[in-house]
């Protein structure tokens, strides 16, 4: 089988790596060729998009007769309907994906969500949330998260205890998560003043000045805003390697429901013990009081925090539950077969009906 990914986004982009370029490696295990159009990021005043290169458009239907299916990756604007259009006139099936509550950006770039949803034959999505909203369009939906290579992201012997210092870390681009990182201001206040040696790692905070007034209340804790650049997702597993505990706090809002609860994911398949806030995905993902901690508020996070700065044999024991749980349901050789057998479906034409809107 040959089928071509229409991407959104750039070949740097981590939401492309993790669900298109590793997919696309993946797949050819399966006996399924992946072609990849990427994507590009553009500049609208003062705002940053990703959305396909203009080209890829007339690239995608000139290719068209060459593949099976077309797997879009969240690019939902008019020119991707068009391609919808005309790959379903000539007969070839489609997959749309998408990881993020697209449908709550009310921008033109992803105008087309909802009539694409519909078009085609089926949709991938990273989340619980994405499912159920997908489902009100189409009826072939399938949840498969975004994927963790478990051999990129694995423990890492760095022989980093050379003191008692605990690290508690938080990987994201830190300028846009400024709200949910503000959660956790307090608990960070409060268990300054329990504990010695405790240190705040951020991964990345790209070098903003908001991100760092956050913190500027927060004494007796050492603060590591991380590197001013993006890192490549090659880089993350060295880049977290230190932490003792990671943290992903979120407020409870319609977009962070529809995330996909990735980096804790990527954080439990290196043995780190993991506290999340308890919204969306996170409920999925972690097994309260296994695999991590499930959090509502500020009194949670110093309870469960306490509990892992104090006791490191309970974040091994919970890092292993991780690990074991993220190589059962998100490694890349798990998701990469549900991918497979996806698209075998597709082409051997054996869904019941294409979609609730025609």
């Amino acid at each position: 089988m040959r089928i071509l990914f229409l991407a959104e986004g750039h070949k740097q982009q981590q939401a492309t790596m993790h669900r298109v370029t590793e997919f696309a490696a993946e797949l050819s295990k399966h006996y399924i060729h992946a072609d990849i159009l990427y994507g590009k990021r553009y500049r609208f005043g003062k705002y940053d998009f990703c959305a396909p290169k203009i080209g890829n458009y007339f690239k995608s239907i000139v290719k068209a007769p060459n593949y099976q299916v077309l797997f879009i990756q969240r690019a939902s604007n008019i020119g991707v309907y068009l391609v919808v259009q005309i790959w379903k006139f000539i007969g070839k099936k489609i997959i749309f994906d998408f990881d993020d509550a697209l449908f709550l950006l009310r921008n033109p770039v992803h105008s087309r969500l909802n009539q694409i949803l519909g078009k085609v034959n089926a949709v991938t999505v990273g989340s619980h949330s994405l499912k159920e909203y997908a489902e009100r369009f189409n009826d072939n939906v399938y949840l498969i998260p975004a994927p963790v290579n478990t051999d990129w992201f694995k423990p890492i012997d760095n022989k980093r205890k050379t003191d008692r210092t605990v690290t508690i870390g938080w990987l994201g681009h830190a300028p846009v998560h400024s709200d949910n990182l503000k959660l956790i201001v307090e608990p960070l206040r409060i268990l300054g003043h329990k504990y010695r040696n405790l240190r705040f790692k951020i991964v990345t905070a790209l070098g903003s000045q908001k991100v760092k007034d956050v913190f500027k209340e927060v004494l007796n804790v050492e603060i590591d805003y991380g590197l001013e650049t993006w890192a490549s997702l090659e880089d993350v597993p060295k880049l977290i390697s230190d932490f003792d505990i990671s943290i992903m706090p979120l407020q409870n809002t319609e977009w962070s429901q529809g995330k996909c609860a990735q980096k804790i994911i990527e954080s439990m398949s290196m043995e780190i013990p993991v506290i999340a806030s308890n919204v969306g995905e996170n409920k999925y993902v972690i097994e309260n009081g296994v695999n991590g901690f499930l959090v509502s508020d500020t009194e949670e996070w110093v309870r469960y925090l306490s509990l892992l700065i104090k006791d490191g044999s309970l974040r091994r024991k919970m890092g292993k539950e991780g690990r074991e749980m993220v190589k059962k349901n998100y490694s890349l050789r798990v998701c990469g077969k549900r991918l497979a057998n996806i698209l075998n479906k597709i082409a051997d034409n054996r869904f019941s009906r294409n979609s609730k809107l025609t």
